[in-house]
């Protein structure tokens, strides 16, 4: 069976992929406190913007009220035109959004008075105008305890707490997870949530508000092993561009970092290594760097009708299989893993089928053209050890797909 390489591109899935971060009311356990680490914490929040920029991608600075309220303090938010909300919110590479964790409990360390519309009252005092997303939020109703975290509701306006008097009218749920991120989903995609349960939050109903998927829990923290993690994102675009596509496809990730670690000397420097890493995936194409508002309106450009949806779980893509027409028992592996030499077994009846092997990087490595139900001797030859993926196509549609891996 002749086996040979190929120096042609993957069919590009595009990533809509965006950095993200969040400060907490729970930072000053970490030692990020900010009423006296301020402006310490604003050049290292600069010095990020800085790099985001550098490598041509964008941020959305999600921010607590502690976060907004020591701004309006320390920076005379609103009447310096240097203070950071204003500054970053500037930017054409940073939005700024709210984020909030309401906890009415006084005697609580993490009391915070404030729902969503307070936060974008607190942030209209910052000199912000404009803001649609809604940075983080407890998508199940077994989970909510005040009416406020009602995000059901938040489509007809959401009436503040402490500023009774403001109504804020999101257009985007981004974030959606469980209390203390027990059981969170991991979907990418855009859709319009059908309702707070786990089953109907997955389920698209054009009569809720527009939701951005976040995708795989990729989150720089300080101890993060910066190329264990390019890995994982490489192999997830590996996986997306070995998959069919339609008018519908949008993937869409996101990339998170907290404030918790920002006073770490090198965790700035984690956070460029990310973004430096990813430029090649850029530049081929496979990924673009978009803001969530960004996103969103990208979808809406060629999706008007609220019944078009994309929507695919992070877990169903990093398993590396999607049946997509043929079962399991038919298409096997073995050994897998292998050092030198493997062998590709297939169903019998398998007519004007091909065998394409990619790499990590989401490249052609090897193609078997002709397949059919006898067994096929796959060599190591030039491939290093590592992950791959295999691809099975008949008449040109892909209906498998399949992890495979070399070792020594």
């Amino acid at each position: 069976m002749a086996v040979f390489s190929l120096n042609v591109n993957a069919q590009t899935n595009i990533l809509h992929l965006n950095l993200c971060s969040h400060n907490e009311m729970s930072d000053i356990g970490y030692g990020v406190n900010y009423n006296t680490n301020y402006s310490v914490i604003k050049g290292k929040a600069l010095e990020i913007a800085d790099s985001v920029n550098a490598n041509s991608a964008k941020w959305n600075m999600q921010v607590e009220s502690n976060f907004i309220r020591a701004c309006l303090q320390f920076d005379n938010a609103a009447n310096n035109s240097n203070d950071l909300m204003q500054w970053m919110d500037n930017l054409p590479h940073v939005e700024v959004d709210p984020h909030n964790h309401l906890d009415t409990i006084v005697t609580n360390s993490g009391y915070n008075p404030y729902n969503y519309a307070d936060l974008n009252h607190l942030l209209d005092s910052c000199g912000l105008t404009t803001r649609t997303n809604i940075g983080g939020f407890i998508y199940k109703a077994q989970d909510w305890s005040n009416w406020d975290q009602d995000w059901t509701l938040w489509k007809n306006g959401l009436h503040g707490r402490t500023f009774p008097w403001v109504t804020w009218t999101p257009q985007v749920l981004w974030g959606g997870g469980t209390f203390n991120h027990f059981n969170d989903p991991h979907p990418s995609g855009i859709w319009h949530p059908s309702g707070p349960t786990t089953t109907n939050y997955l389920l698209n109903n054009p009569a809720q508000l527009l939701s951005i998927g976040n995708s795989c829990p990729w989150l720089i923290k300080d101890t993060t092993d910066i190329a264990s993690l390019l890995n994982e994102i490489n192999n997830y675009i590996t996986v997306i561009n070995s998959t069919s596509s339609n008018s519908n496809t949008f993937y869409t990730a996101t990339i998170m970092f907290d404030f918790r670690h920002i006073l770490d000397p090198n965790y700035v420097s984690k956070i460029s290594e990310v973004l430096r890493g990813l430029k090649a995936h850029v530049t081929s194409g496979k990924i673009v760097w978009q803001t969530l508002t960004e996103k969103r309106e990208d979808w809406l450009s060629s999706h008007n009708n609220s019944t078009d949806y994309f929507l695919i779980d992070c877990n169903d893509l990093v398993a590396g299989v999607e049946n997509l027409g043929i079962e399991k028992k038919d298409f096997f592996i073995s050994p897998n893993p292998f050092s030198n030499q493997t062998n590709i077994f297939t169903k019998e009846n398998l007519i004007n089928a091909d065998i394409k092997i990619y790499n990590s990087c989401g490249q052609i490595v090897k193609e078997i053209k002709n397949i059919s139900g006898q067994p096929i001797a796959l060599y190591r030859e030039n491939m290093t050890n590592g992950l791959y993926f295999i691809q099975l196509a008949q008449d040109n549609t892909i209906i498998l797909n399949e992890k495979l891996l070399i070792t020594d």
